[in-house]
């Protein structure tokens, strides 16, 4: 583009500075440097890429008037349309038989045809890998490909079979789409494929995607292990759907009764207490499969006005869990207001990921060697454990300043982790009331309580509460193993 090569050196060497190491067998390796690439939010960045597509619209425009690009058309594609479309962009036709990137441009029906030169090219590239005999040596014993494909623990070697692994990935695609039903994937699957019924229990149909039938082609590795649970029983069939939790069928073996032919599961609750009608039950079902029936904890829902469910739980919950459900009802209700009045949609998921985190801290005192041990444990919303930390350092021996120091540690593992809703909990009742407390002292702890509230003032949400020493357990241990450390 004629730059100097000055500045091409300067801004190369932007663009070269980064570094990658790759992880093997959780080792990091030698470093090495990339000759392309910036790194993420340099200013650079914006600029080398208008640079870049300035090119990149020069050498496309060069291929064009060379002949080089092409557009491939739908059969169903008139040719008065083709035709007009040609004449204006002055671009050739591509043919079915062109490839792309060493793909086939078109895949028709004869799918098994189009891809057999890449299968044959791959064969014989893995047939040059391959040891054969000699006169003065003996073949080589290949390990059965069984043995092979088992896990490194289980004395394989790990490999994968390429049509079992695409076929869980294609399962996993359609458990996205009962799972996300209002995903723009499953909403446009939905209205072409399954509109009067639902993924399971949707058919091939004629003319269909390549996609719709690989997704259908997986499917019955859904179906082989899904069952219903059971809340009011409306869409689950006695008879046709899984729901008794007794392998292998999971479903039921009684004789059919006529009479419940085509009935639901509701049939046999009672809708006003939620009870199995146990009459019923033993008109349709063998002893055995009743007493299965009667084990089955179901669902059950409450109509009731949200002031009313709000008073009943607020009644049972102690204050700090009714803080956690006051935020998590708030968030639900800003959630809908987004989706209702400016169209964003947030995942539920996403929704509950956003709670506070626990981070509960103890500290250890060896008053002989003049150490303290640090232990920090941080859960998530589930109770799920994101982070564990052990820390050893040389101190005065005071039980209160390593208390001190523990949430300290505590404070700045969270940052470090980004989190930005925590609820930080602690056994040691006076450090946890000084870090509550606006008044500000000036002896070895009171200097390091000024920087754990400097660090939480920098935090999104967050409150420091007191826990009793029984129930922070595990920060305990994890305090008392520190002093082990080297």
């Amino acid at each position: 583009m004629g730059f100097e090569e000055k500045w091409v050196d300067l801004i190369k060497a932007c663009v070269e500075t980064v570094s990658y190491s790759l992880m093997i067998n959780r080792t990091p390796q030698q470093p090495f440097h990339p000759s392309r690439g910036l790194r993420q939010g340099d200013p650079l960045s914006p600029y080398l890429f208008i640079l870049c597509s300035e090119i990149l619209g020069r050498i496309l425009n060069k291929a064009e008037e060379k002949g080089y690009i092409s557009v491939y058309f739908s059969r169903n594609t008139r040719i008065e349309a083709k035709d007009a479309i040609l004449s204006g962009v002055r671009l050739s036709e591509a043919r079915s038989y062109e490839k792309y990137l060493g793909l086939p441009s078109y895949v028709g029906r004869q799918k098994v045809a189009a891809f057999r030169p890449i299968l044959e090219s791959i064969r014989n590239r893995m047939s040059n890998w391959k040891w054969g005999s000699r006169e003065e040596k003996t073949k080589t014993q290949w390990i059965p490909w069984k043995q092979m494909g088992k896990s490194k623990r289980e004395g394989g070697l790990g490999y994968r079979d390429f049509e079992d692994f695409n076929l869980a990935l294609l399962a996993k695609q359609g458990w996205r789409i009962i799972q996300n039903p209002s995903s723009l994937a499953a909403r446009v699957l939905k209205a072409k494929y399954f509109f009067k019924s639902d993924f399971l229990k949707a058919k091939v149909g004629s003319n269909v995607s390549f996609l719709w039938r690989s997704f259908l082609e997986a499917r019955p590795i859904l179906q082989e292990e899904l069952f219903w649970r059971i809340g009011n029983g409306d869409s689950v069939n006695i008879w046709t759907d899984k729901w008794l939790p007794r392998p292998s069928s999971f479903k039921v073996q009684s004789l059919l009764k006529a009479e419940f032919a085509a009935s639901k599961v509701s049939a046999l609750i009672d809708s006003s207490s939620g009870a199995w009608k146990m009459d019923t039950l033993r008109e349709v079902f063998r002893h055995e499969e009743v007493e299965v029936v009667c084990r089955i904890p179901k669902l059950k829902v409450r109509e009731l006005p949200f002031k009313e469910l709000c008073k009943d739980i607020f009644d049972v919950l102690d204050d700090h869990s009714t803080v956690v459900f006051a935020e998590t009802v708030y968030m639900i209700w800003r959630r809908r207001n987004n989706f209702v009045f400016e169209n964003r949609f947030m995942d539920p998921n996403e929704l509950v990921k956003t709670t506070n985190q626990k981070a509960d801290w103890d500290a250890s005192v060896d008053r002989i060697k003049s150490r303290i041990g640090i232990g920090v444990i941080i859960r998530d919303w589930n109770g799920v454990v994101v982070a564990t930390l052990k820390h050893q350092r040389e101190s005065f021996p005071n039980s209160v300043v390593a208390k001190t120091l523990g949430a300290l540690k505590a404070v700045s593992l969270c940052q470090q982790l980004l989190l930005d809703r925590v609820i930080l909990e602690g056994d040691a009742k006076v450090v946890v009331d000084d870090i509550n407390c606006d008044v500000v002292k000036w002896n070895s702890g009171g200097m390091i309580i000024q920087d754990i509230k400097h660090k939480l003032s920098s935090m999104g949400e967050w409150s420091v509460q007191f826990i009793p020493r029984n129930i922070n357990t595990i920060a305990h241990i994890l305090a008392k193993d520190a002093l082990k450390l080297s």
